[in-house]
């Protein structure tokens, strides 16, 4: 815990290049696949922190403002030094995404449909479930030396081409990417 507290307190956040934005969800991008969606960029959210050992996160978040549809979306790259390193962070962001339903007090749940998308060395899928209907999806990735994460919560993608559509265009991107 002390590890992780050091990394936070010592992070700084960092310009992004052009290239960088693009590799992550953003609500532009997923208002393409969402009927009614009409972005509102003074909700949106996007940094890069640099961290002590020179790794990073790119993160994204965008709620949509009160009165209209609820809409939630977080999307990150975290870049790790080594593809070990990628893959603890990768374990970790698993067990803190399942764990983050248990502690939220029971309002929603995840459930595995890890065959419903693929991408990288690893990658686990979920639906987001509350009170027994989709609501959402989650997706961790781990490629190389990167982690990719997504969680969009008032819109479903529930299938692998739906899913597919959202995601491949900007893991391609993260694909050609060289950190």
């Amino acid at each position: 815990m002390a590890v992780v507290l050091f990394y936070v307190l010592t992070a700084r956040e960092v310009l992004l290049t052009e290239e960088e934005r693009g590799l992550v969800v953003d609500v532009a991008h997923l208002a393409r696949f969402v009927h009614g969606c009409k972005p509102n960029p003074a909700h949106e959210r996007l940094s890069k922190q640099r961290y002590v050992d020179r790794s990073y996160d790119i993160e994204y978040e965008y709620e949509a403002p009160e009165g209209e549809s609820p809409l939630f979306l977080t999307s990150s790259l975290s870049v790790e030094n080594t593809p070990k390193d990628a893959r603890e962070t990768y374990l970790m962001c698993c067990g803190l995404a399942k764990a983050s339903f248990v502690v939220a007090g029971g309002e929603g749940s995840l459930e595995a449909r890890h065959e419903m998308f693929r991408w990288g060395d690893q990658s686990r899928c979920w639906l987001l479930m509350v009170e027994g209907r989709p609501a959402g999806n989650v997706f961790i990735a781990q490629r190389g030396r990167c982690v990719f994460y997504v969680m969009v919560s008032g819109a479903v993608f529930p299938d692998r081409q739906s899913l597919s559509c959202l995601l491949s265009p900007v893991l391609q991107r993260v694909e050609r990417y060289r950190p």
